[in-house]
């Protein structure tokens, strides 16, 4: 939701759309290059986050967590920029689709007036620092993370894997 709270974003196979809360029609759209595959956004930074795909389901996919300002639509800063293969040791019997459409999760710490994102990629996850525009840390999962959590009171981040049957819990720095 925008930081007024009339809008939401959505994001998709080459787009990013506002849509009004009021009636339900996007009014604007703003092309983006890849499949939008988890979003959100900062009020208090008034900017969105998002994981890009590119290349989606083929041998190599490259992503990118990107920071844009919702003024403009300009871009702050990149995170987590690289490729992925499909997670074929990791499929069981086949049942498990490419890497480069699972990773489902960004969120924006409200511990940190919205200050400190996460977001998954296909081959793990990103977190960064929305006021001074930097990736802060990196980590590699056996599968894609598909939900994040934040814990304000313990300063935790949780990452689960269901495709691996694991989670992960990230102590955040304290500012």
């Amino acid at each position: 939701m925008d930081p007024g709270g009339a809008y939401v974003w959505v994001g998709g196979a080459n787009y990013l759309y506002k849509v009004s809360l009021s009636t339900f029609a996007v009014v604007a759209s703003y092309p983006v290059s890849g499949s939008v595959t988890s979003l959100a956004a900062s009020n208090s930074q008034n900017e969105l986050v998002y994981t890009l795909v590119q290349n989606c389901c083929t041998q190599s996919s490259t992503y990118v967590v990107s920071e844009t300002r919702l003024s403009d639509m300009s871009t702050t800063a990149n995170y987590a920029q690289a490729t992925a293969s499909p997670f074929a040791p990791y499929t069981m019997k086949g049942t498990l689709p490419s890497a480069a459409v699972l990773p489902q999760a960004t969120t924006i710490s409200t511990k940190f007036s919205n200050g400190m994102g996460a977001s998954s990629t296909p081959t793990g996850f990103v977190i960064y620092d929305l006021e001074g525009h930097q990736q802060l840390m990196t980590g590699t999962t056996p599968t894609p993370v598909r939900g994040i959590a934040a814990d304000p009171n313990c300063m935790f981040a949780y990452f689960t894997l269901p495709d691996s049957n694991e989670y992960i819990a990230v102590p955040l720095e304290s500012q």
